[in-house]
């Protein structure tokens, strides 16, 4: 303790740098997205097993009866669709603004929810303006109270509206403002980790004011009872053969949320292999610090070696000494990052993973491998001279 007090700019700069690399690698892991288990109405799916879009605009109602018998349906042979309900929903084509889409949406894509979507209450929200119970109960109802200045309310993503549209709930957003016919919406919530990742949803009678052109539905959301994987392949190879010639192609809405939460993961595992290599690059700074430590303390460890200490002795102190150093850092930044990432984890109800502490058990080695470098030269150090000096 009193050799790290010797020169305690550099002792606090070492661990300040230890524990703020340690402390971005443990909160970034935290944010880590796993697969999808939860399948309920409250989740990311909303409880739809299937997503189908369509080239063409479908213009019967495919959630009835009559529908389904001008589209093509026979319900004596189509024995998969018994007790799947299917809801169409309108959508106006544009740019995907989802994490997969890797540049500002110029012209993002717009869905139409019709009232019986509303009224389902399904997914998770992040955040809402209500104004009644009932819209804090239920935030869809929020894209039915109209703006008295003629915006729009609209529901997004939180992922998108946070990093891809880079605004946040309450903002109100210009879209299609390179065309003839611009217009705003107001986010009034946002929806917690979505498959609706990259669309902006309006109420559908705002949907037909907005596109009275667009006729049709091009979206088809499928809630299949007891969604085997099996019974899901099922349903959409028969959704895409009877829907054949409107180009309809469906996809698993698990699936999907996976495929989000792999480019979520890719860059948060690009930001952690940043940080780990600043980690190590620091371990290895410890090297020129700790060397230069034992130089300008050669006269003290002469004297120890001339009252008989030997030379592997010596070099353990110093390396004790450095290691002492990392783990106060290591120790500190895992001490913050559990502080900041305890909401997080108690929010999901999850533990942690065991990648953070792996990369600190390499640090930790890397930087007591750094110190037994640095400190190599204890044993040979010119005692007589150094007594001399001293």
């Amino acid at each position: 303790m009193a050799n790290a007090s010797w020169r305690p700019g550099r002792t606090v700069t070492s661990v300040g740098l230890v524990a703020a690399a340690m402390f971005l690698l443990v909160s970034v892991d935290a944010f880590r997205k796993g697969g999808t288990s939860d399948t309920s109405r409250s989740s990311g799916t909303g409880g739809f097993a299937l997503i189908a879009e369509s080239s063409l605009p479908i213009v019967n109602d495919i959630s009835t009866p009559d529908g389904r018998a001008a589209l093509g349906f026979d319900a004596s042979a189509d024995r998969p669709l018994e007790g799947v309900a299917l809801l169409p929903l309108r959508l106006r084509p544009g740019d995907d603004a989802s994490c997969l889409n890797l540049y500002q949406p110029r012209r993002p894509r717009i869905v139409g929810v019709p009232p019986a979507f509303v009224e389902g209450g399904r997914f998770r929200f992040a955040r809402s303006l209500p104004s009644t119970d009932g819209d804090r109960a239920n935030p869809w109802r929020l894209l039915s109270v109209a703006d008295r200045d003629g915006i729009v309310p609209a529901i997004v993503d939180q992922t998108s509206l946070q990093y891809v549209l880079h605004a946040a709930v309450g903002d109100v957003l210009t879209l299609d403002e390179d065309t003839t016919r611009p217009f705003r919406v107001r986010v009034v919530a946002s929806l917690d980790d979505s498959m609706l990742q990259g669309e902006i949803l309006v109420a559908e009678r705002a949907f037909v004011d907005l596109f009275p052109d667009a006729e049709g539905y091009r979206l088809v959301l499928a809630e299949i009872p007891g969604a085997a994987p099996a019974r899901v392949d099922e349903v959409a190879r028969l959704l895409e053969e009877r829907l054949e010639p409107f180009g309809l192609d469906a996809e698993d809405t698990v699936k999907r949320l996976e495929a989000y939460h792999r480019v979520e993961n890719t860059y948060l595992s690009t930001f952690q292999a940043l940080g780990a290599l600043g980690l190590v690059l620091g371990c290895f700074g410890l090297l020129a610090i700790t060397a230069r430590n034992v130089l300008e303390r050669r006269r003290e460890l002469a004297l120890l070696g001339a009252a008989g200490f030997r030379g592997s002795q010596l070099q353990t102190l110093v390396v004790v000494e450095t290691a002492g150093v990392i783990m106060s850092g290591l120790a500190i930044g895992v001490a913050a990052a559990a502080v900041a990432i305890g909401p997080v984890l108690a929010a999901r109800g999850t533990l942690p993973s065991t990648l953070p502490l792996v990369a600190l058990g390499l640090v930790a080695i890397v930087g007591v491998v750094a110190a037994i470098g640095a400190t190599r030269n204890v044993r040979r150090l010119p005692l007589v001279p150094s007594l001399r000096s001293e």
